[in-house]
């Protein structure tokens, strides 16, 4: 609805992510609007996505695709071919659903502030006192 909604505002490519990949390189998000293709999906490590977008309303391409499993991405990508749906695929990027994915997040929040990319803030605060041993 996300989409549609945003299409019958009168945008002409829309983008919409996930909120459980919170590292993703906001570099993905201009790839997506960049693109000429007419869609485009982020394929996360567990054989979702992590980002869909589009230039025309193709809505119905998810009609049918299996949601919240290991098959969804590749599902959608038979879905657009089957129908003539230009694709981009963008790279590979994992999202955080369990209890070892948020430890893997932490870690490479660690590594992230080692190399002095960036500072994890409050969310490293937060994922300390969570994670900590017990």
């Amino acid at each position: 609805r996300a989409i549609q909604d945003r299409f019958r505002e009168g945008y002409k490519r829309v983008v919409i992510i996930g909120s459980d990949s919170p590292s993703l390189p906001v570099s993905y998000i201009h790839q997506a609007l960049d693109s000429d293709k007419d869609m485009v999906l982020g394929p996360s490590t567990d054989g979702g996505y992590y980002l869909i977008g589009m230039r025309e309303k193709v809505a119905e391409i998810f009609d049918g695709v299996s949601w919240g499993t290991e098959t969804v991405l590749r599902e959608t990508c038979e879905h657009l071919v089957q129908n003539g749906v230009g694709l981009e695929l963008l790279p590979v990027w994992y999202d955080v659903d369990s209890p070892e994915d948020l430890k893997f997040f932490k870690t490479h929040l660690d590594l992230i502030e080692q190399a002095g990319l960036g500072n994890a803030g409050e969310t490293g605060k937060l994922l300390n006192e969570i994670l900590a041993p017990r």
